[in-house]
């Protein structure tokens, strides 16, 4: 019997992007593996993000752009960019950040590893894009007691070989996953209440939790501007959203009182950050109205 073939719905989200996108389509379109279409979903971008897109090919393509009024966030823009490729009949989804730059043979080497290893979810090396040999993901798993946050292998380091053996992973970032239809079908699609930070670390736990392994690919890289549109891990938006997103995924996924221990010790150490120096007074204010905020967030299910 004849495989199915395979044709990846390629789902990038853009907000204010102007500065990645040329680098971003020209990997693209220097894929080897041929067989999937673009879909960008622009989240009320002000600096042209999608009317480039709307006159840009891939692979002498049209990119098929949604355009939103409002920023919905990454987690439902994703959302809609898979549901959209499901209807025009993808087999696969391709999650990508457009803030990345990637060799020719990503694409190749990810469905290689689908296909030949039967693996339903498929990640790369990540690098930094500067220096870019520095690695920022390498495999990954959950820091379970500091309220599951996300734990990113050899992030820092320089890539010596000691990260390249393909292996099953807890956790991955969904800046570049390979999912096939058959797994989101089965686990859901992004929470939107996230917006962004966490909603990959909520879908790789329900990946987890129905025993849906994901499979870590080292010979297929990729290179990350990491935290070039959301301004790092100290800007006052990351802070906020990652902070109250912790508290979400705590109280969705387990009970209201480790949530609330979590909370206080999260608090403690954005006090001792700020104390110490490594933190201002108005970031840690941030904080501890987000780990508010997060006990005010409506908990629901995925679609």
């Amino acid at each position: 019997m004849d495989e199915e073939p395979i044709y990846v719905g390629v789902v990038t989200v853009t907000y204010n992007s102007m500065d990645v996108l040329e680098e971003f389509i020209s990997s693209l379109d220097g894929q080897e593996f041929p067989d999937f279409q673009v879909y960008a979903v622009d989240n009320a971008s002000k600096d042209g993000s999608a009317d480039y897109l709307l006159t840009a090919t891939v692979k002498s393509r049209a990119i098929t752009v949604i355009r939103n009024t409002v920023n919905v966030g990454v987690a439902d823009g994703n959302n809609q960019g898979i549901q959209l490729a499901f209807k025009d009949g993808c087999t696969h989804i391709l999650l990508l950040n457009n803030d990345t730059a990637f060799p020719s043979d990503l694409f190749q080497r990810l469905i290689w590893s689908a296909k030949d290893g039967r693996h339903q979810v498929v990640v790369p090396k990540i690098y930094r894009y500067s220096p870019n040999s520095m690695l920022w993901y390498a495999g990954g798993r959950f820091n379970k007691p500091f309220g599951y946050s996300a734990v990113h292998f050899g992030d820092g380091q320089m890539d010596l070989g000691e990260y390249d053996e393909p292996t099953v992973v807890e956790y991955a970032p969904t800046c570049c996953m390979l999912i096939d239809k058959q797994i989101l079908d089965g686990v859901g699609l992004m929470d939107p209440r996230y917006f962004v930070y966490y909603d990959d670390v909520d879908f790789c736990f329900r990946l987890s939790r129905l025993n849906m392994p994901i499979w870590y690919e080292p010979d297929a890289t990729l290179f990350h501007k990491v935290g070039s549109l959301t301004g790092g891990k100290t800007s006052a938006f990351s802070a906020r959203m990652s902070t109250r997103n912790k508290i979400y995924f705590l109280r969705k996924n387990f009970s209201l009182s480790r949530a609330v221990v979590t909370a206080f010790a999260y608090g403690a150490y954005s006090v001792f950050r700020c104390l110490f120096g490594y933190d201002s007074i108005e970031l840690l204010r941030v904080r501890v109205a987000a780990l508010v905020e997060g006990f005010k967030m409506q908990v629901g299910q995925c679609r």
